[in-house]
């Protein structure tokens, strides 16, 4: 690309069409309009934006890393462009042009096939300068790899058709470039194949923008709508109200039926909801995503809020043959501002975050099926009482960019999706693990004695005392200061110790070493982690 086509990027008037139909039309969907508008002027206001799922996404993308001078995305969005000539796309010069360009931009019309794309797809994006200029410029966004990158522009409008034509040429030259750029990975794998975790499953299972539907954004799994929720504007785009009778049916498909295998759980929401009492249908436990039935003989993964504390979030699993396994945040999120929340099962952990940062964790059974959530369908805003096969525990507020992932998602994974950054950018960086690296060794130690150890958030000494009685059944007492608790289950399951007092919800789970010297491991009291 030469330097001339990098300085043009100051008109940003558009028309997109597509490769086969290039049909012009006199005015622009509203809704089109307004949502370009919109992200546009949040843009110019601070908001980060990362989104190449559409060619006018795409093209505010493009806005949004000039404003941020994010070399990152400018990378991504121009696979053409060598890494010397980033210098002229960050020149103050290119920055303020491209700014002052996209302030006075005029949108005037989409024209796309309703078809599923496919590689090497272009999308041709007429500009203009004022409502009077029809066209000024003729660019181009090809679609490579699962995302629209520019891939050329010409001011040459006597024939703007064979413009067009040449511009396909010039994505075909994308396919290329971007073929060779990943041919191979740190991990021997093509991008393509990144994208899918060892079991050859997508990365990024369902991605629920909730902009005025329910459609999933990711792949084929649209949720249908009920009661009477409204669309209002979200932490990304819109998002969707839900006042406690409202809930969004995402159906039973095998794609979000895990099994053994990892997942992760992505979404914005803002509430005020209150209280735990199931009886009280506008302020009880309120549930953003969950799959399977809850209760006696429930087989589910949940998020929801108010579960286990007063205005805090909780992550539950429960595989109806180990005991319900559940994490708890510290931080209160009833506060009626958007918070970001992800919950994820690593291997034998629950990990829960809270606006990027780890805000809780729990250990379980390294044997733990959740292949049985297939008897209920998953939901946004509800979950199913196995009981009686009717949905409770209704979400109050608002919910928004609800992402299911099948892979672990790192530190940085997570805190790009918090920043606002595209999901399907994070699944195709996201590290795919389906099984634990290294597995536990059978080990054959005798763990009766007391164990003498430290609850370290809190710097309290503690002892576990484990006794054998006569008839082989395993005893355990948790002694604390005044405090003194009897576990009434023992599990030992390779390196694996549990320990259980469900009359007052404080469990221990911790990994014996080698020589059953030590054992490290979690305190936990109503998911509260120690």
């Amino acid at each position: 690309m030469s330097r001339k086509n990098i300085s043009v990027l100051s008109i940003l008037c558009m028309v997109i069409v597509s490769s086969s139909t290039l049909v012009f039309g006199d005015e622009v969907g509203r809704q089109e309009r307004e949502y370009f508008e919109k992200t546009k002027n949040e843009i110019l206001q601070g908001r980060t934006f990362s989104d190449q799922s559409t060619a006018i996404n795409a093209l505010l993308t493009l806005i949004s890393a000039f404003h941020h001078q994010d070399q990152n995305t400018l990378e991504q969005i121009f696979p053409l462009v060598k890494q010397e000539q980033f210098k002229g796309l960050l020149s103050p010069e290119v920055r303020s042009q491209m700014l002052a360009a996209a302030k006075k931009a005029i949108f005037r019309q989409i024209e796309i096939e309703d078809k599923p794309l496919e590689e090497s797809d272009l999308c041709a994006i007429f500009t203009s300068e004022s409502q009077e200029k029809t066209i000024d410029q003729v660019w181009s966004f090809a679609y490579v790899n699962g995302a629209w990158r520019f891939a050329g522009a010409t001011g040459d409008m006597n024939n703007w058709s064979a413009q067009a034509r040449q511009a396909e040429a010039l994505t075909r030259n994308v396919l290329q470039k971007e073929a060779k750029k990943v041919e191979s990975t740190s991990e021997g794998e093509s991008d393509t194949e990144v994208k899918k975790d060892s079991g050859g499953r997508k990365k990024l299972i369902a991605w629920w923008k909730l902009d005025n539907d329910a459609n999933d954004s990711a792949g084929n799994l649209h949720g249908s709508i009920h009661g009477s929720p409204t669309f209002e504007a979200g932490k990304l785009g819109q998002a969707i109200h839900l006042d406690g009778d409202d809930y969004v049916d995402c159906g039973n498909p095998d794609a979000l039926n895990f099994g053994t295998g990892d997942w992760a759980i992505s979404a914005w929401f803002k509430t005020t909801q209150t209280g735990v009492n199931e009886s009280n249908d506008k302020m009880n436990r309120g549930t953003i995503f969950a799959k399977g039935g809850d209760e006696t003989d429930g087989v589910r993964y949940a998020l929801s809020i108010n579960e286990q504390e007063l205005g805090m979030m909780t992550l539950t699993t429960d595989d109806n043959i180990h005991n319900k396994i559940q994490t708890t945040g510290g931080l209160r999120v009833n506060d009626g501002i958007w918070h970001h929340v992800v919950g994820m099962k690593i291997s034998n952990q629950l990990h829960l975050y809270i606006d990027g940062k780890l805000n809780g964790r729990s250990l379980f059974y390294d044997d733990y099926d959740l292949s049985g959530v297939s008897q209920h369908n998953a939901y946004i805003g509800a979950i199913t009482d196995n009981r009686d096969q009717s949905l409770y525990k209704y979400f109050v507020g608002m919910i928004d960019e609800v992402c299911i992932f099948a892979c672990v998602l790192d530190a940085d994974n997570i805190g790009a999706l918090y920043l606002g950054e595209d999901p399907t950018i994070v699944a195709r960086q996201a590290k795919a693990v389906t099984e634990p690296e290294i597995q536990p060794q059978q080990i054959d130690v005798n763990i009766e004695g007391d164990w003498k150890g430290t609850v370290e958030t809190q710097n309290v000494s503690c002892i576990i005392k484990i006794r054998k009685r006569d008839d082989g059944v395993l005893t355990a007492i948790l002694t604390t200061g005044e405090m003194t608790i009897p576990f009434s289950k023992i599990t030992i399951a390779n390196d694996k110790l549990r320990l259980e007092a469900m009359s007052v919800q404080v469990s221990y789970e911790g990994t014996v070493n080698a020589d059953g010297s030590v054992i490290e491991g979690y305190l936990q009291q109503t998911g509260q982690q120690m």
